[in-house]
């Protein structure tokens, strides 16, 4: 099977190197419309990313590995549609629990941990050494930076980020496209379109919808 994933930046990278040491594809290619990059890699661009039909055929998969949650979500949709097999990847050294769910199109990073019964929507990101307690829901397209935890029976929205470091208490909910600061501590609800940074977590502005 080989392996198409669309951006070559350092999320790419990641992806990648995920990919490789999964063992599953024969070859691993990026489109991105900076064709000039990863040039000192073993992996190469060998086009942009609006042609990405041109790749389509029944032994390739296909994996966006944009951070930004928004195009992420924008280009995981456009290949769902298109009807493009997406790909999971998950990394040996990460710790997933056989009774946890990861949706299509996400990453679980080196060294994360994700626990029972946790629901992972798709094109989700777990990045290196995150923790996701037990019972928890991720929305779809939920970016967890590095060495987050969140503990168990949280409920994160659609497109939230969580900066490196953010700690969740048990049993809060963030709503859609919630942002939190690097090092913030939540021990409260969070609404959508919230921006919240500190110890504890304090809102300081809405983000839009």
């Amino acid at each position: 099977m080989r392996l198409i994933i669309l951006g070559a930046g350092g999320h790419g990278k990641v992806a990648a190197e995920c990919a490789s040491l999964t063992q599953q594809f024969s070859e691993i290619l990026f489109l991105d419309d900076e064709c000039a990059k990863l040039q000192d890699y073993p992996w190469k661009v060998v086009d942009i990313l609006d042609n990405f039909a041109l790749y389509k055929n029944t032994e390739t998969a296909f994996f966006v590995a944009m951070g930004n949650n928004r195009l992420r979500a924008q280009w995981q949709n456009t290949l769902t549609s298109a009807g493009l097999q997406l790909t999971t990847l998950c990394h040996p050294k990460a710790l997933i629990s056989s009774y946890s769910q990861i949706g299509t199109g996400s990453l679980v990073c080196a060294g994360a941990v994700v626990n029972p019964f946790t629901c992972i929507g798709n094109g989700c990101i777990v990045n290196t050494g995150a923790i996701i307690e037990h019972d928890c829901t991720m929305s779809d397209f939920v970016h967890v930076a590095p060495g987050s935890v969140v503990a168990g029976n949280v409920s994160i929205g659609e497109g939230s980020f969580l900066g490196a470091g953010t700690k969740i208490i048990p049993g809060i909910t963030l709503g859609s496209w919630v942002q939190t600061g690097a090092g913030a501590t939540v021990i409260s609800n969070i609404a959508a379109n919230s921006l919240a940074v500190g110890v504890p977590a304090v809102v300081i502005k809405s983000t839009g919808s």
